[in-house]
């Protein structure tokens, strides 16, 4: 049975679990607050983007001007996300879910063989911040429970007294 990854939108968990193909897409109990979590890509999918460079394959070009989902959606685990560019987005949650050394490794590879074959570097998306927030989060301060992710600017921290300048100017 494959090894799929859920992420818990309530709690913010993201958790690993076996489940057969069929029953893959199925959303999964969160095993910390017992909420249902749907599955999402697995930092391995997202680090090795299916391409086999062990085996020869040239590497797939990204498809140009799709109507994907906004980063933020894609990766609703990753932190400001809609103001990151894709690659650092990637790299994030591959990270936050402790195969960052795996990603790096991965990338690195990826671009050595891209060197050796005399390819381009990939080309990722800039930050972009082109459509709504109607997805679970704002730009406003708010005590709404549903309001799961907050960007660091809409956070207000008070006046600055009495704090080292470093701690005044620190980001989240």
């Amino acid at each position: 049975m494959p090894l799929y990854e859920y992420h818990c939108v309530a709690c913010q968990l993201t958790f690993e679990e076996l489940s057969s193909m069929r029953e893959s897409n199925k959303k999964k109990a969160c095993p910390s607050c017992g909420k249902r979590a749907p599955r999402i890509v697995s930092a391995f999918a997202i680090s090795s983007g299916a391409v086999d460079v062990h085996a020869g394959q040239q590497p797939r070009p990204s498809p140009q001007n799709q109507h994907q989902r906004p980063l933020c959606m894609r990766y609703p685990q990753v932190p400001l996300s809609c103001h990151m560019d894709e690659y650092s987005v990637k790299r994030f949650a591959a990270h936050s879910v402790g195969r960052g050394n795996e990603f790096d490794d991965t990338t690195a590879k990826a671009a050595e063989v891209r060197k050796q074959r005399g390819l381009p570097e990939p080309s990722y998306a800039p930050p972009s911040h082109g459509h709504d927030h109607t997805h679970g989060h704002s730009h406003k301060k708010s005590t709404d429970s549903k309001n799961f992710r907050r960007h660091a600017h809409s956070r207000d921290h008070g006046p600055t007294k009495g704090k080292t300048a470093a701690k005044a100017a620190h980001s989240h």
